[in-house]
C-alpha cells in the first residue's frame, strides 16, 4: 500500500512546517535532522507536514516528536522519536510511555529491543566552522541556556546557577546568555522554594500568585537577583561562542548512560573547548581529548582555575582533536543525514511490514 501522506505532531513553536527549517532561528536549533528525514519521504512523493497543516487523522504515518497525545486510529502507523531527558519527562523510563506507539526511537539504550525500540541519538550538521583561534576570542567562558527548573534528583540546571554564583565577582571573564535570566531567582533559598512549587499545577499557580503579591509590594529586590555578566537572549550561538574560549556545557541532567545533547556540539563545530558535565559514559562516544571534563575538579574556583592557565599551544591541541573527531567516522551517529536515512529506512520497512 502506498504512503501518501505523513504528520508530525509537534509543539506549537514548530508547526507550520517550522519544524523542518534546516535551522530554527527563534532559538538557534540546528533542525537538519527533520529537514532531511521530510527530504527523504518526499524522495518518495510522500507529503509530510506538521499536524496543523495536516490533520494526523488521515495520515497514513503520524510521528510523533517525544510524547503527545495519540491519535486513536489503529490503521494508521504511530512512531515516537523520543529525544527530551527525563528532568523534562520523567515517564521516559517506563515502559509504558513506549506501549502507545508502533515504532520508536530513543536514546535511553536500557530498553533498546531493536524490534519496536530502536537507538537515535541528539544530531545535526557537524561540518565544522572555521576556528577563531585563542587569542581571537576575548572572553574566558560563557553559558547559553534558559533559565528553568526540575525537580529530578539528577538534574543540573541548579548546579549551572552554582557556577553563575561563583562568576558574580568576576563579570569581565563570563557571559550569560539565554531566555529568562534576566529576573532570576535568588540563589539558593528562593531559587529552591519555587522550584518546589514548579512540582505540580496547583502550587504552580501559587507560586504565580505568590510572586504577583510580592510585585505589588514592591518586593521586587526580595524575589530576584540580576546576573551582572547576563548579556540577554543571542539570535546566533556562533556569535556568542565566537567570543570565548571556554563554554559551560552541562546537561539537563548527569549520570544518564548516553544522554549526549546538542550542547556538546554546538561548541565544536564552532571550535570552543566544552567544559562538560553530564553523561556518565561521554567518553565511550566522545574522545577525552576534545573537551574539559567537568568531573574531575572538586569545586568551581578549581576549575576556574585549570582554565585560566591554559596557554594557546593547549587550547590549538584541543581544537585540533576537536576538528579530527568531526571529521572521523567515529562522529557518524552524531551526524543528522547519517540518523535521519537510519530512521528513515525503518520507518519504511515496519510500515510495510504491517500493511502485509
Amino acid at each position: 500500500m502506498k504512503i501518501n501522506n505523513i504528520s508530525f505532531v509537534v509543539d506549537k513553536a514548530f508547526q507550520n512546517n517550522m519544524l523542518f527549517q534546516k535551522e530554527f532561528n527563534v532559538l538557534d536549533i540546528d533542525m537538519t535532522f527533520w529537514n532531511y528525514l521530510k527530504q527523504s519521504f518526499n524522495s518518495l512523493s510522500i507529503n509530510v507536514n506538521t499536524n496543523d497543516i495536516f490533520d494526523p487523522n488521515y495520515a497514513d504515518i503520524i510521528i510523533y516528536s517525544d510524547y503527545k497525545k495519540k491519535i486513536n486510529k489503529l490503521d494508521k502507523l504511530h512512531v515516537l522519536i523520543a529525544l527530551e531527558s527525563i528532568a523534562v519527562i520523567p515517564a521516559i523510563y517506563k515502559k509504558s510511555y513506549y506501549d502507545k506507539f508502533d515504532l520508536v526511537f530513543s536514546w535511553y539504550d536500557k530498553i533498546i529491543d531493536n524490534k519496536k525500540i530502536f537507538p537515535i541519538t541528539f544530531c545535526q550538521d557537524l561540518s565544522p566552522k572555521k576556528f577563531k583561534s585563542f587569542n581571537q576570542r576575548p572572553f574566558l567562558i560563557c553559558n547559553i541556556s534558559s533559565n528553568k527548573f526540575s525537580n529530578y534528583e539528577d538534574e543540573l540546571y541548579s548546579e549551572r546557577i552554582r557556577v553563575f554564583e561563583f562568576f558574580k565577582n568576576k563579570p569581565n571573564v563570563f557571559s550569560l546568555y539565554g531566555y529568562g535570566w534576566d529576573k532570576s531567582f535568588k540563589f539558593p533559598r528562593i531559587y529552591n522554594y519555587f522550584k518546589f512549587l514548579s512540582q505540580n499545577k496547583i502550587l504552580r499557580i501559587l507560586g504565580k500568585i505568590f510572586i504577583l503579591i510580592l510585585l505589588k509590594l514592591k518586593q521586587e529586590d526580595f524575589l530576584f537577583e540580576s546576573y551582572n555578566f547576563y548579556k540577554g537572549v543571542i539570535n546566533s550561538k556562533q556569535e556568542a561562542l565566537d567570543k570565548h574560549k571556554f563554554c559551560l556545557c552541562f546537561e539537563n541532567v548527569k549520570d544518564i548512560d548516553f544522554f549526549i545533547t546538542e550542547k556538546i556540539f554546538d561548541c565544536f563545530i564552532n571550535g570552543i573547548v566544552p567544559i562538560y558535565f553530564g553523561s556518565n559514559n561521554i567518553h565511550d562516544k566522545i574522545p577525552s581529548n576534545t573537551f574539559i571534563d567537568y568531573r574531575k575538579f572538586n569545586d568551581v574556583n578549581e576549575m576556574f582555575e585549570f582554565i585560566s592557565k591554559i596557554d594557546e599551544k593547549t587550547y590549538k591541541l584541543y581544537q585540533n582533536n576537536i576538528y579530527k573527531f568531526l571529521v572521523s567516522d567515529n562522529s557518524r551517529e552524531f551526524q543528522s543525514k547519517h540518523v535521519s536515512e537510519m530512521v528513515f529506512k525503518k520507518i519504511i520497512r515496519i510500515y510495510k511490514s504491517k500493511k502485509k
